[in-house]
């Protein structure tokens, strides 16, 4: 965890300390969770700003505030600033700067949290890894997270996400990763982005900043994967996917996990996976080819692989109330990943029901693929579907089979319940949607406690 001097802190910002010369242990951006000793990060956002807080970050203990506006009502040390969000991102870099550690970044449309979470579990074998904490992959929650690097850390593994072009660019300047993963690029946070073409350049920011030195991963079943390429120069590549250098074999889908055989051109080893559904063998492929560049052997790789739990909210089987058996995939939603799951879906046993929710951030291109997410779910033999939020509706008018719309979460529980326990057959309910949809409320309310 970072610990320094205030006024190494102005010089490394280019601020101006303000008060007293103290040195703190840990930054936080949240007095909720601030804790004594640390210097508080003033930052302003869309529903809050933290030069509001001052005085809650003095009486809890903080050493010193940063800050980029007129200070008043605290007599604690402050540094000021131009913009504190990028003097967050100067700091992290400066503190990162002073590891020589493998620092491997991982970006995508999808897979990236995934793919971070079984890094987490493969690089252990190093020894200490500093992860991403949940999905803190922005110009905060990245910075935040290389302020916990300190000498016993053995490799880092940052998420990076993005919402318009120079977002990957940005971060990976202060992360200065030595490996970059993308894992795949597809229609997501379209309005921001506004082409599908400007995401695959933005995906490309990490390639184009690692070092000269550095390894690029990529996958190359993606439809930019020549355009990637050309983005590698004389860095290192290495490929996953079915035409890549590590590659799977002998895949076995089930209605629990899947087994392949992870092959590179030395040899297999065989992986049992509890992740649902065959694009998280991608992504296991993706995580291999990222480990094996730090020095982890292909068997290490397989048994840690074999060890990773699934991830919550993202395709994680819950036990439901009555005959419900739930599949919660209600992190986010983009049509790929939407897609993933209904093929999850499509071989699990039972009627097979979809709470789906608003798929958000598709700029124009939205109404489409919301009348193409029914299509596909008549195909996959979905049985039943209800549909949350104004977009989401759009998904029942090319649905072939019988739909109920809500307005209210509290009443789409309440219908699910009714009828799922009049059901004489078990039933797997898929509940997706966009993060704002919440529907992580109505999987709460339909789960049993204790869950999986």
């Amino acid at each position: 965890m970072i610990s320094l001097y205030l006024s190494e802190v102005a010089t490394a910002v280019l601020g101006t300390l303000v008060g007293s010369d103290h040195k703190f242990i840990g930054v936080s951006t949240d007095t909720r969770s601030l804790s004594e000793g640390q210097l508080f990060v003033a930052i302003a956002g869309e529903h809050y700003d933290g030069h509001d807080m001052l005085e809650e970050a003095e009486e809890k203990g903080a050493i010193g505030v940063l800050v980029d506006r007129g200070v008043k009502g605290i007599e604690i040390p402050h540094i000021m600033v131009s913009d504190t969000r990028f003097a967050l991102g100067s700091l992290a870099r400066y503190w990162r700067k002073r590891f020589a550690v493998p620092v491997i970044g991982v970006t995508g449309s999808a897979g990236k949290t995934t793919v971070k979470n079984m890094l987490a579990v493969i690089l252990k074998k190093l020894g200490p890894v500093l992860a991403t904490p949940a999905n803190l992959n922005n110009e905060i929650g990245l910075p935040l997270t290389l302020l916990g690097l300190s000498p016993e850390i053995r490799s880092v593994v940052l998420e990076m996400g993005a919402a318009k072009q120079g977002d990957i660019d940005y971060l990976a300047r202060i992360a200065e990763p030595t490996v970059g993963v993308i894992t795949m690029c597809s229609p997501a946070h379209l309005t921001g982005f506004g082409t599908i073409d400007i995401i695959a350049k933005t995906k490309g920011e990490l390639i184009s900043a690692l070092p000269k030195n550095g390894t690029a991963i990529l996958n190359s079943d993606d439809s930019y994967f020549d355009y990637w390429r050309t983005l590698v120069g004389s860095r290192k590549l290495i490929t996953f996917g079915r035409s890549g250098d590590i590659f799977s074999k002998q895949e076995d889908l089930s209605s629990d996990g899947s087994s392949f055989f992870l092959c590179s051109r030395e040899r297999a080893r065989e992986v049992s996976l509890k992740y649902l559904g065959r694009h998280n063998i991608d992504n296991a492929l993706a995580a291999s080819a990222a480990a094996s560049t730090i020095g982890i052997l292909k068997r290490d790789i397989a048994i840690a692989l074999s060890d990773c739990p699934p991830t919550a909210g993202r395709l994680y089987p819950l036990r439901g109330k009555h005959r419900l058996h739930i599949l919660d995939d209600t992190y986010n939603a983009n049509p790929s990943a939407l897609s993933a799951a209904l093929e999850v879906l499509r071989i699990q046993s039972g009627h097979k029901w979809v709470v789906i929710g608003d798929m958000n951030e598709l700029g124009e291109l939205s109404k489409k693929f919301h009348y193409q997410a029914g299509k596909k779910m008549g195909e996959v033999g979905v049985d039943r579907l209800f549909t949350i939020g104004e977009k989401a509706e759009e998904v029942g008018k090319l649905f072939p089979g019988p739909v109920e719309h809500f307005a209210d979460s509290e009443l789409l529980v309440r219908r699910l319940i009714q009828i799922s326990v009049k059901s004489e057959e078990d039933i797997c309910l898929l509940v997706k949607g966009s993060r704002s949809m919440m529907l992580e409320n109505v999987v709460d309310a339909l789960s049993v406690s204790g869950g999986k």
